[in-house]
């Protein structure tokens, strides 16, 4: 495609870049609907365990055009003008569901900074897979990310996270005995 075309229907390659963006977002959120409306119903816990499945899915889900999230990584380490109506429309609504999460997981008595560093220790334990994925492949021949894959690596993230949050909730505890 030439330069010329792009500025006709885009106006310009920023706003090509931007429009892609959406695309992907809009992509994104459609595949995630049936899982936002089951998590509304559910407990704390299992919410917890279908937003992990749900990034994992987003993340390693062979279906997603490889191109998704080259364009997620690239914007990642070398932020571009669409950055911050990225992070809006597409991070920020995720993190903030998962901050408030991990708070009522957690109690109101924990400081914020303490509920964003374990909010993004979650987040954390599922990119890893994401991009540490040819050496997990290396290291591990067997290990698949198809759906059951998938299934299987979300209840353990969300079994070591709910124990870590099961013993800070007893350290709370205990210091507030003490």
């Amino acid at each position: 495609m030439n330069v010329a075309a792009v500025n006709y229907h885009f106006g310009s390659k920023e706003k090509l870049y931007e429009a892609v963006w959406d695309y992907s977002n809009r992509m994104a959120v459609k595949n995630r609907m049936d899982e936002i409306e089951l998590a509304r119903a559910a407990g704390p816990e299992e919410r917890l365990r279908i937003f992990i499945r749900t990034l994992l899915y987003n993340i390693l889900n062979h279906d997603r055009p490889e191109w998704d999230f080259r364009i997620v990584a690239h914007e990642m380490i070398r932020p571009t003008g669409a950055f911050d109506q990225i992070v809006e429309r597409m991070i920020l609504p995720g993190f903030v569901f998962l901050r408030d999460l991990v708070r009522e997981l957690l109690g109101e008595s924990v400081s914020e900074e303490k509920i964003k560093r374990y909010s993004l220790s979650i987040v954390g334990q599922c990119l890893y897979y994401r991009f540490a994925n040819p050496v997990v492949r290396q290291i591990f021949p067997e290990q698949s990310f198809n759906e059951k894959g998938i299934e299987e690596l979300a209840d353990h993230i969300t079994r070591f996270s709910l124990s870590a949050f099961k013993q800070i909730r007893a350290d709370i505890e205990q210091e507030e005995n003490i």
